[in-house]
C-alpha cells in the first residue's frame, strides 16, 4: 500500500509540473502570424521570391540569349559556296562536291554577347559548321577551365581551328 501512495503521488507532481510549464511556456510568448513574419523577414533585409517567378525569370533570360545569338550569328555568317562542274557526270560531280566539302575552309565570324554561356558558344559554333559536336565542345571548356574565362566580343575561327585554339581565341582579348 505503500508503494502505491508513493507511485500515486510522483504521478500527481509529474502532471502538476508539466502544467506549469506548458502554461509558462505558452502565455509568455506572443504568437507572430505570417504577415509579421514577412514583415520581420524584411525588416532584417531578407527577400521573398517565389519559385515559380524565378523560373520564369530564368526560363525567359535564356530564350532572350539564345534568340539574339541565333540572330547575331546569321547576320554575321560569310556565305559558303562550293563548286561543281556541270560538264562531267554526275558521280563525278559527287565526288568532287564531297572532296571540297572536306577540304573547304570555313572562316566564320560571330559575337559572344553577355550572359551567353559555354554552352551557348558551343551550340553556335556547331550550327556555323566550325566544329561537329557542341556537347564535346563545351565538356572540352569546362573540362579545361575555360569556361568561365569566355570574352564579350566578336571573333573570327576557322574549321580547322582545333578545340585549344578556338577556346585560346574566345578567351583572350
Amino acid at each position: 500500500m505503500k508503494r502505491k501512495r508513493i507511485l500515486r503521488n510522483i504521478g500527481i507532481v509529474l502532471i502538476a509540473v508539466s502544467c506549469g510549464l506548458f502554461l509558462i511556456n505558452t502565455t509568455g510568448k506572443k504568437q507572430l502570424s505570417d504577415d509579421e513574419i514577412k514583415e520581420k523577414a524584411k525588416e532584417l533585409g531578407m527577400v521573398e521570391a517565389e519559385q515559380s517567378s524565378l523560373e520564369e525569370i530564368l526560363r525567359s533570360t535564356e530564350e532572350e540569349i539564345t534568340t539574339e545569338v541565333i540572330e547575331k550569328a546569321t547576320t554575321t555568317t560569310e556565305e559558303r559556296t562550293v563548286e561543281a562542274t556541270t560538264e562531267e557526270s554526275t558521280e563525278e560531280a559527287t565526288e568532287e562536291a564531297t572532296e571540297k566539302k572536306e577540304d573547304e575552309v570555313v572562316e566564320v565570324t560571330f559575337d559572344v554577347t553577355s550572359g551567353m554561356t559555354s554552352w551557348h558558344v558551343a551550340k553556335l559554333l556547331e550550327e556555323q559548321g566550325i566544329i561537329a559536336n557542341a556537347q564535346e565542345f563545351d565538356d572540352f571548356l569546362v573540362g579545361n577551365e575555360y569556361a568561365n574565362r569566355i570574352r564579350v566580343g566578336q571573333y573570327k575561327v576557322k574549321s580547322t581551328n582545333s578545340f585549344e585554339e578556338i577556346a585560346i581565341i574566345i578567351t583572350s582579348r
